[in-house]
């Protein structure tokens, strides 16, 4: 049998930036983040939390989920 498990998973990263004010450097973090280019900013610590199961549900043959 086949079956599809739904897992949620969560690190909180840390980073550390050079910035005018709070507001700047939520900004700067989330454009960052967005564009994949990080420039100034460091990733100063990851926590990764425990993987938590959200749901295992049996599929049909065909892949579709049976209710």
């Amino acid at each position: 049998m086949k079956y599809e498990c739904r897992v949620s998973e969560t690190t909180i990263n840390y980073y550390r930036l050079e910035a005018k004010s709070r507001t700047d450097a939520i900004k700067q973090v989330n454009s960052a983040i967005a564009s994949g280019i990080m420039g100034n900013i460091a990733l100063d610590n990851s926590v990764k939390m425990m993987p938590q199961m959200n749901y295992a549900v049996q599929l049909s043959p065909e892949g579709e989920v049976i209710v």
